[in-house]
C-alpha cells in the first residue's frame, strides 16, 4: 500500500508515513463510528426489520 513517488524516494520514510496515515484513519473511523453510528446503526436496522416485514 506504500506508494513511492520516484526512485529517488526511500522506501522506508514511504512505509512509515503510510502506516501514520492508516493509524491516523482507523482511529478517525473508530471515533466517528463510537460518535455517530451505533445509536443511528440500531435505529437503520429496525428500519430494515420493518421494510423486510412489510415487503413480504
Amino acid at each position: 500500500m506504500a506508494a513511492t513517488y520516484g526512485p529517488t524516494a526511500p522506501h522506508i520514510t514511504a512505509s512509515s508515513t503510510c502506516n501514520v496515515l492508516h493509524t491516523i484513519f482507523y482511529f478517525t473511523i473508530l471515533i466517528i463510528m463510537h460518535t455517530f453510528h451505533f445509536p443511528q446503526l440500531h435505529v437503520y436496522s429496525q428500519r430494515l426489520n420493518q421494510l423486510n416485514r412489510t415487503n413480504r
